[in-house]
C-alpha cells in the first residue's frame, strides 16, 4: 500500500503534524511505502530516518519549503493561504504517476501553508482521501465555531448571512475576511467538502458539531489519536499539592478562570504554555508558576508531581490529548462540561467535571480535592481504565491499516467490471493486480 500523509509543517508543530508523523513512522514499521507531503520546514530529521524498514517499508519527505502564513505576510495569506498554487502542482505531478487502486492520501492539516489544493489535486487524480477531523474548519471559517471577541461558542450556520455579517475571529476583522474567502475558494474551486466520503474523527462531541455540513453518504470512523507515553507505574497523585494547567494561555482555554479559582482558594497551580494571559495570569495570582513551553518529557514529569489536572477550556475542541496522558500518568482531571475532552474523564470516577465558565462550580470541584482518598481513588481508576486498553501508536496505526484497507476494497469492489483474465479495470484504465494478473511496475515517488 502507498499512503501519502498531508500536513502543513514538516515537524511538530502542533497536535495534528504530531499525529501524522508519528503515524508514518508505524505504518513504515508495518511494511507501507509512505510519502510525507509539507509546506513549511525547516524538516526534523528525527521524523523519520532515510531509507526502509526491516519490513520492507519506506518513508520520504517532500517539502515545499514554503513560509506558513503567519510568516509569510499578506501576499503569501493572499495568494498561497487562499489557494496554494505550487502544492498544487506539485501534488498534481506525483498523484498522477500513482494507482488508485493502491494508494490513500491522508490529510491532516493544510489551513496554516498548504491551502486546500493538495487535497483537490488527490480528488482529481481519482485517489482515495481521509481526512482526519483535528479542528472544525471543514464548516467554520475559524475552525472553531466560536466567537473569540465574545467569548463564547457560536451556533450560527457557516457562510450563513450572520457568519458574514459577524466578527468573530480573535485577530479581528480582516482576518475573519480573509478566512472568509478561503473557505469560499475552498468549497467553489476545491468542493471541499462536497467532495470527500472518508473521514477519522476523534471524539463525539465533534462529529455531533460537523456532521451536519459534511456529505450526507459520507463515512466516519473514529481512531483516537495515539498517546506517546510509555508503559510505567501510575504516580501517586494524593501525595501531591499542585494543579496543572497544559495548554495555550489563550481566552478559549479559560486559563484566566483557573487563575482566579487558585487564587480565591489560595492552592498551587501551575501554568504550562504560552500565549497573550500570561501577564494576566501572573496579576491575577502573583504565586502561580507559568514555565512557559517546554519539551515533552518535562511536561510528563510535572503531570507526575501535579494533584490535578485542570482542563477548563470554554470552546469545543476536538479531544484534549492531555487529558489522556495525565490518565497515563495516573492523574485524575477536573475538566469543563463544554468540551470534547469530558469524553475522556468519568464524572465523579476517573475526575470531575464542571459547569463551564463557572467559577463557583470550578471553586466547588477544587475543594473536593482536599480528599487524599478520592484523589487516590480517581488517579488510579484513570490508570487501570487507560492501560487496560491503552491507545498506543500500534493500534492506532493498525486502526488506520486497516481502514485504509477497507477503503481500496470497497472501491475495487466498486470498480469490478470484465476485462481479460486475471484483470479488472480501475477509473484509469489501469490494471488492478488480482489471482492471474499483474500490475506493470512502477515508481512509487519520483523528485
Amino acid at each position: 500500500m502507498k499512503i501519502i500523509l498531508i500536513a502543513d509543517y514538516g515537524y511538530e508543530k502542533g497536535g495534528a503534524e504530531r499525529v501524522a508523523w508519528a503515524s508514518a513512522r508505524e505504518l513504515v514499521e508495518r511494511g507501507h511505502e509512505v510519502l510525507g507531503f509539507c509546506a513549511a520546514g525547516p524538516v526534523d530529521p528525527t521524523i523519520m530516518p532515510p531509507g526502509e524498514s526491516p519490513s520492507g517499508g519506506r518513508f520520504l519527505l517532500e517539502c515545499l519549503d514554503q513560509p506558513d502564513l503567519l510568516s509569510g505576510g499578506v501576499s503569501t495569506a493572499l495568494g498561497q493561504g487562499l489557494w496554494n498554487r505550487t502544492a498544487a502542482r506539485h501534488a498534481t505531478a506525483l498523484f498522477e504517476r500513482l494507482d488508485p487502486a493502491e494508494t490513500i492520501v491522508h490529510a491532516h492539516s493544510w489551513t496554516h501553508a498548504l491551502s486546500s489544493s493538495p487535497l483537490a489535486a488527490a480528488l482529481n487524480a481519482r485517489l482515495s482521501l481521509v481526512v482526519t477531523l483535528h479542528d472544525y474548519f471543514l464548516a467554520c471559517p475559524n475552525g472553531g465555531f466560536y466567537n473569540f471577541p465574545r467569548q463564547e461558542i457560536c451556533t450560527l450556520e457557516p457562510l450563513g448571512w450572520k457568519c458574514l455579517t459577524t466578527n468573530c475571529d480573535a485577530r479581528g476583522i480582516s482576518h475573519k475576511a480573509f478566512r472568509l474567502l478561503r473557505q469560499m475558494v475552498q468549497q467553489w474551486r476545491g468542493k471541499i467538502p462536497t467532495r470527500l466520503r472518508h473521514f477519522v474523527y476523534l471524539s463525539n462531541l465533534s462529529l455531533d458539531i460537523l456532521r451536519p455540513h459534511l456529505p450526507a453518504d459520507a463515512q466516519f470512523t473514529q481512531i483516537p489519536n495515539p498517546i506517546l507515553v510509555p508503559p510505567g507505574p501510575s504516580s501517586q497523585p494524593a501525595q501531591n499539592a499542585e494543579l496543572l494547567f497544559i495548554g495555550r494561555l489563550v481566552p478559549e482555554k479559560a486559563p484566566l478562570l483557573l487563575a482566579q479559582a487558585a487564587a480565591n482558594l489560595n492552592l498551587p497551580v501551575t501554568f504550562i504554555g504560552t500565549g497573550p494571559l500570561a501577564d494576566e495570569i501572573a496579576r491575577i495570582y502573583p504565586a502561580a508558576k507559568l514555565t512557559g513551553q517546554l519539551p515533552t518529557e518535562a511536561v510528563q514529569q510535572r503531570l507526575r508531581m501535579a494533584r490535578a489536572l485542570v482542563f477548563p477550556s470554554v470552546w469545543y475542541e476536538t479531544q484534549g490529548l492531555v487529558v489522556l496522558e495525565a490518565a497515563a500518568q495516573g492523574v485524575p482531571t477536573v475538566v469543563s462540561d463544554a468540551c470534547a475532552a469530558r469524553e475522556f474523564v468519568a464524572d465523579n470516577e476517573t475526575g470531575w467535571w464542571f459547569k463551564s465558565g463557572n467559577l463557583e462550580d470550578l471553586q466547588a470541584k477544587l475543594r473536593g480535592l482536599d480528599s487524599g482518598h478520592t484523589v487516590a481513588a480517581a488517579g488510579r481508576l484513570a490508570y487501570d481504565r487507560f492501560w487496560a486498553n491503552p491507545p498506543s501508536l500500534k493500534l492506532h496505526g493498525a486502526r488506520l491499516e486497516s481502514y485504509y484497507q477497507q477503503i481500496l476494497q470497497a472501491r475495487k469492489d466498486e470498480w469490478a467490471s470484465p476485462g481479460e483474465a486475471g484483470e479488472i479495470m480501475n477509473p484509469r484504465n489501469t490494471p488492478i493486480r488480482t489471482p492471474g494478473g499483474e500490475v506493470p511496475e512502477e515508481a512509487l515517488f519520483t523528485g
